[in-house]
């Protein structure tokens, strides 16, 4: 996790001035935190042993401070061609920032949340990826603004937003930018934000209500080139012998299935799935396992059932959690689901869930 924060009248930014939010964190993080100062700029960063990349780099003038993996990173490495092959992707991104400027952040395709500040310009950029998979979180006072991956990192005065809580409670969700915290705020998915000076704008990069169908395209055209972005698509999300899939029977999470196994019988792909799990309702209407079974049989799939769990079903205590979800009340559910993949050597599991809405 990371926490960072800029200045807002021109003066420089101690690593002192984040201090009353990284004392909102545990004892282990805080003590394995990088510090780093640039002007009006502070960044520290907390990468544990497992940590899959790094969230601090330096590039010229340029800081950038964030979680990114790209999916177009040999695309976004051609926009600079300075770069070594052991360059992690906040390098890449830094370089191709420096070479294009920040415009070309709009171009990212991966999971992503990054702050950047330019020396040289005395300027802030903070982004996140355009399905809002990364967490970006900023809170703002008359002389500083500070953004973090962590809400509870925000959370200074521990005053809840009483309308976010109540619009959870009755609907299970609330704005994108609200957040449980009073005075704490999420930047949404697909937007970036600008701050030079006492300055800060909005600008939404990305929504998928914005795209239209071409009208000159006929029926298998386009049936062929959305296969084309799907395959592409699950492709990048393969990882090695420890990918898993959910697998509830629909259209969505089966055509995911299907798609890797067949990958894999095409020597495309190294590795196809190492297991599937079903979640099955037989206490309502939600047993689809004929469906998934079919799936299953087809590809000789290892399928893990995880059966008949409610709302709300104790298993110890609720998980404390920063940004409750709509199917938080399942947390009993979720908790087992992870369990049966982490234990049998699972690295990556793939969903359907939500699918049918891109």
């Amino acid at each position: 996790m990371f926490v960072c924060g800029v200045s807002l009248n021109g003066g420089p930014t101690a690593a002192a001035d984040l201090f009353q939010y990284l004392a909102r964190l545990p004892r282990e993080k805080r003590e394995s935190m990088r510090l780093v100062a640039s002007g009006s700029f502070a960044a520290a960063v907390a990468e544990g042993r497992e940590a899959r990349r790094p969230l601090l780099r330096r590039w010229g003038h340029l800081v950038g401070v964030g979680d990114v993996r790209l999916d177009n990173r040999a695309e976004v490495t051609r926009w600079s061609r300075q770069l070594s092959r052991d360059a992690c992707d906040l390098e890449v991104v830094l370089a191709a920032v420096a070479a294009c400027g920040p415009e070309c952040l709009t171009q990212l395709a991966g999971d992503f949340a990054l702050v950047l500040w330019d020396a040289s310009t005395h300027r802030l950029v903070a982004v996140r990826d355009a399905l809002g998979v990364r967490s970006l979180f900023y809170r703002s006072s008359p002389n500083l603004l500070v953004l973090s991956s962590s809400l509870s990192a925000l959370s200074a005065d521990e005053r809840y937003d009483a309308e976010y809580i109540a619009d959870f409670l009755v609907s299970g969700a609330s704005t994108p930018q609200r957040t449980i915290w009073a005075g704490t705020s999420a930047l949404p998915a697909g937007t970036i934000l600008i701050q030079r000076g006492t300055v800060r704008s909005f600008r939404r990069y990305w929504c998928a209500a914005d795209f239209l169908p071409e009208q000159r395209v006929d029926e298998p055209t386009a049936i062929e080139r959305f296969r084309e972005l799907f395959t592409d698509a699950v492709r990048c999300r393969i990882g090695d012998q420890g990918t898993w899939a959910q697998l509830s029977g629909g259209l969505d999470s089966s055509s995911i299935v299907a798609t890797v196994q067949s990958l894999r019988e095409d020597g495309r792909v190294a590795h196809g799935l190492a297991g599937t799990v079903t979640v099955v309702d037989a206490l309502g209407e939600g047993d689809e396992t004929a469906f998934s079974d079919l799936v299953v049989q087809r590809f000789q799939l290892r399928n893990e059932q995880i059966a008949n769990h409610w709302l709300w079903q104790e298993d110890g205590r609720p998980p404390l959690t920063e940004e409750p979800r709509l199917w938080y009340p399942f947390f009993a559910r979720d908790r087992r689901l992870y369990r049966t993949v982490a234990d049998a050597g699972g690295s990556v599991l793939l969903s359907g869930l939500g699918a049918d809405h891109y």
